[in-house]
Order: C-alpha cells, then structure tokens, then sequence
C-alpha cells in the first residue's frame, strides 16, 4: 500500500497580517485618512517580506494564536460544542462544499463553529467590516499533505475579541450581543483565512481552533457508544476465537480506513465534512446518497437507545413492560429536543461520563463478586467457537458496529489546529477505544457466559449478590445515556425537515415566525421522536440492532467509502488492492446483514 507521490509544493506567496493600529502613528497609519485607533478605517495591510515557508501546519498559529489559551475550560467547551455541530445532515446536497455559500464559509452567529444552516462570514461580520483580502495566494491541490498544505500562503485576519473593539467594529451587526459574549468568553481572537484553488476559486473561512487533546476527547465521545453494550452477546455468538480476531480486525481495518479519509482531507483544505469529500469524489449524487446514510444511522442509533433505556428500566421494575418504558422514554426526551445546541452539548457529556462509569462499574463489580454468576473470580462456562455460521456472521456485525464513528472524522480534522496531528489523535482514541470496547466484551462472556442477556447491564440488573447500590448505579447510567445521546442524534433529523418546510431558524431570522408555523415546528420535534420509539417497538432487539447498523451502515461509511475516496481523490498505485478490500468488505457486510434480519 503506498500513498501517491506529492508534487512539489508552489512557492509561497507574501501574505499580509491584519492588525489593529493602536500605537502611535506612524508612515503606514498615516497613510490612510486618519481615522480614530479602533474603527474599521484604522486597521492596515503590513507587509512581511522574505517570510519564510513555514513547514508545519502548526507554524502558521504559532504567532497570532499564541495568545489564546486553548487549555481554558472556555476553549475546551467550544471545542466540544463545534464537535456537537457536525453531527448533521446536507440540506444543500448539489453544493460542493457543505460549509461555504457565494465563495464564503456559513458560521453558527452564536458558537462560531462552520454550519451548513449557518449565515456567511461578511453577515456575521458585518459588510462594512468585511476583511480586505487584496493579495494573491495560490493553492495546488496536488502538491498537498499534512506538512504541506499550509506551506501555500493564507492571509489571517484577526478579530480581536476584546470587547470595547468587538462593539467599536461591529455596530450594525445582527446578533452582536451574542458574538461579544462568544468573543470574550471563549478564547482572544478569532483568525479569518482565504483560500484560492488552482481553478482560481477563492474561499473565506475560519481558522481551526481545536487542540490535539481537544480532538482527541471529541474523537473518544464519538467512538466509545452504547454500542459496546452488546459486544458481550456478539461474544456468545462467536466465541473466544473468532471474537478476539474480529475485535482485532474491526479496530484495525477503522483505524486504517479513517486514516485514508485523513489523506484525502489533505488534498483540498476547504473540505470539511465527510460529504465533501463524497462529492469531490463522486459528484452531487454521492452527497445525496450520504445524507440519506447518515440519516438511517441516526435512526438507527435513537432506536437502539430507546431499546437500551426500556429493557434496562424493565429489568429493574418488571412490572412495567418495555412499551411502556418506550412511551414513557418518549414523554421524557421530547421535551429536551426544544432545547438549543449549546445546551444539548453540555447535557450530550452525560453520555460519555455514564458510558466509561458503566465499564469501570462492571468490572469492578466481577472482580468483587466471589461466586458464579456475574463473577471474573468465578467465570461462567464459555466456548472457543461459534456455534453455528449463522451466528459467526451475525457477530461480526455487532463487533463492527461500535468502532464506527467515521461520519464525523473530517469534520474533526478540519477543526484542528494542527491537522498534521490528527493521526496521533487517531491512535489515541483508537486505542482508548480498543481497550473499552475488548474489556466490555471479554468480562461480559467470562462473567455470564453463554447467558448473558442482549445488553450486558441487563444482565447486571437480573442477577442477584451484588450490593444494592450496584442495581441502582447501573440503572442510573443506562437511563443517562439514552437522556444525553437521543436530543443531539435527534437534531439532525429535526434541523433537515425544518430546511425542507423553510422552517429552519435561519429561513425564519428575517421574518416574523407565525403560531402556524410554531405549531408545525413542535410537530416535527414529535414526530422524530416518536419515530424513533415506533422503530423500537417494531424492532426491539437491542444486539441485532447494533448488529445491522454495524452490517449495513459501517460497511459502507466507515470502510467501501473511505477506500473509494482514497481511489478517487489520491490515485494510489495499487488500486487493486483498495478495490479488492471494499469487495471483500461489501461481501461480509451483505452476509452479516442477512444473518441480523433473520437470526
């Protein structure tokens, strides 16, 4: 497997840095018509002659960024909530860049994070105060790698996010409340940056912001679901041997396959989103296709999650059924699905919190329990081999599932900072990943063996010899996940058929929204909710579930995809190769498939 030879990068161009002029005046101050330091009209083009390439990615923060302190609580809470946004569908689905509209990235007024419902930066910004980009700088989309790409000169302008300055420069700007709270709270500066393709396309856009342990964390809440949850049962249908190998392989061929959307990420630094890089690849109708993809994920994520939260509950209180807890379940998330993005983002750490406290819980609770079952002192008898084809194929599927997380991969990268660092942060979180999803599904098998239940807390739950406080902690962090994770894997969903009835708020922001249409909003919200509890009562097994997701949707986003973008988009030597692995993966894709409909 060898990666495409590079060309060798164009020359760079003189960039320009936009600075405030406070000091005292000076020949290049003076040159302009005088105005007071701090208006618009007192900001100048300096030149920087002879700069240098700059051979790192990194390098092109290291002077105006160093003054943001990126380990603040702030900056990590922006990170998180950026991380939160990506999660959506394309409402724009011939547009070649998901983010940008008339040659200028779309922004959230309110986190600054890239939007593909967002407005455009000169509205964010106000016309008026629109950057000047005057210089010319080139991009050649060929000669790009993570060392590279950055090489070729951007211009940054800097927002300074003092707030005296934000409501000096920004006086006819809509919602400029909500950006100076944004600017001053979150980090000191915000750096604009144009980009102009080898077609002579130029785009305006935002710098990335996120750190490496910021990426990091957001990869980990992405990877580590309740997916893991039913690797114990994919266990019981394939055995030590093959659960181990399929664990190795699932881990490996996702590490390896997010690492090639990583490179042809690096081809264009405008791409930002998995679709993207579907429709530089494959034209509109691959971006169509994707966002059909991405939305049967969702769908399938919100059902497996109303299945988790009603077997869990009825386990600990049986005199409720399952159809009850879905309803019940229904009644408690709709009303969180009114609430803003920012919101649901600090409500979404619940779900990563609850998820790793249930992996410590169990396996503290086997090494503690003395006697079978429920015991790694005492194992329960298990088996080296599956028990039949059937359930080896339906394994495989379910084992796949919970190292998916590919959808949000770019969108991850393109946020980073330091984007040639993105794949130690894979490494990280694959191996954070690795390392929870292996211990839940090796102490599940050995704790109950054979007899363990489609998710392993319900297992947890039913049997007896645990302390009290077990049963109730358990509860607790099964009901959490499904509270945190539903609201934020529902607005996607939610946001699209807004889009589609021109119901979305930024169709609404420059007219007054009517009590029909109010009325028709709250409907939507409804109506996706109760989508995903009519899925979960029709289908309410909770390991094939994952097992067709894992199957299905994974095969193709996070394995036959990434090896055809990188065929499309990077022209490896050894084709054959990639094309011979997304056969081999649509084969054992299309076999487990078949074994979680009918199994």
């Amino acid at each position: 497997m060898s990666s495409p030879t590079p060309r060798t990068p164009l020359a760079p161009a003189t960039p320009v840095n936009f600075k405030p002029n406070t000091a005292t005046p000076n020949p290049i101050a003076a040159s302009g018509n005088g105005a007071p330091v701090g208006s618009p009209s007192a900001y100048r083009a300096i030149p920087i002659p002879n700069r240098q390439p700059r051979h790192s990615r990194s390098n092109v923060f290291a002077s105006p960024l160093s003054t943001i302190n990126a380990s603040s609580l702030s900056a990590f809470v922006g990170s998180f909530q950026r991380a939160q946004s990506f999660r959506s569908l394309e409402p724009r689905v011939r547009a070649a860049r998901s983010y940008f509209q008339d040659e200028e990235e779309l922004i959230d007024p309110q986190t600054l994070a890239p939007s593909q419902l967002g407005r455009k930066i000169s509205t964010i910004f106000a016309q008026a105060n629109k950057p000047n980009f005057d210089i010319s700088t080139t991009f050649d989309e060929a000669a790009v790698d993570d060392t590279s790409f950055l090489d070729q000169s951007y211009a940054d302008y800097n927002v300074s996010r003092e707030t005296s300055l934000v409501s000096s420069r920004q006086p006819s700007m809509v919602g400029s409340q909500s950006l100076a709270r944004i600017v001053t709270n979150d980090a000191e500066s915000i750096f604009l940056r144009r980009v102009e393709s080898r077609t002579g396309v130029k785009l305006t856009m935002v710098v990335p912001r996120s750190t490496v342990a910021q990426t990091v964390f957001n990869s980990i809440n992405v990877l580590i679901g309740v997916g893991l949850l039913a690797l114990s049962t994919a266990m019981t249908h394939s055995g030590w041997l093959w659960g181990c190998i399929l664990l190795i392989y699932s881990a490996s061929i996702t590490f390896w396959t997010a690492n090639l959307l990583s490179r042809c990420m690096d081809t264009d630094p405008t791409l930002c989103t998995y679709a993207d890089l579907g429709y530089k690849a494959y034209g509109p109708k691959a971006r169509l296709y994707i966002s059909i993809l991405f939305s049967v994920e969702l769908l399938g994520v919100g059902v497996s999650l109303i299945v988790l939260f009603a077997d869990s509950l009825n386990a600990l209180f049986p005199q409720i059924t399952t159809i009850q807890f879905k309803l019940i379940g229904f009644c408690i998330l709709t009303p969180l699905s009114f609430l803003s993005l920012r919101v649901l983002s600090g409500i979404s750490l619940l779900g990563i919190i609850s998820t790793v406290s249930l992996v410590i819980l169990i396996t503290t609770i086997g090494l503690a329990k003395t006697s079978a079952p429920g015991s790694l002192i005492d194992p329960a008898p298990t088996y080296t081999m599956p028990p039949s084809l059937m359930d080896l194929c339906l394994s495989y599927g379910i084992i796949l599932g919970p190292f998916g997380s590919h959808s949000l991969f770019p969108a991850l990268k393109s946020d980073l900072a330091t984007p040639q660092d993105f794949k130690k942060c894979l490494k990280v979180t694959y191996s954070v990943g690795f390392i929870a999803d292996s211990t839940m599904a090796i102490i599940g098998f050995a704790m109950f063996g054979a007899h363990v239940m489609n998710e392993i807390t319900k297992s947890v739950i039913i049997t007896p010899g645990y302390p009290q406080i077990v049963y109730v902690l358990t509860s607790c962090f099964v009901s959490m996940v499904p509270i945190a994770k539903i609201p934020i894997n529902a607005l996607p969903i939610i946001n699209i058929i807004e889009y589609m009835f021109e119901l979305s708020p930024q169709q609404l922001e420059s007219r007054k929204i009517t009590f029909p249409q109010k009325i028709v909003r709250t409907l939507i919200k409804v109506f996706v909710n109760g989508m995903f509890v009519l899925c979960a009562i029709l289908y309410p097994e909770f390991d094939k579930i994952i097992g067709l997701s894992g199957a299905s949707l994974c095969t193709l986003i996070c394995i036959a995809l990434p090896c055809g973008f990188y065929i499309q988009l990077c022209h490896p030597k050894n084709v054959w190769f990639y094309y011979a692995v997304i056969v081999a993966s649509l084969i054992l894709g299309s076999v487990s498939t078949y074994a979680a409909i009918v199994a």
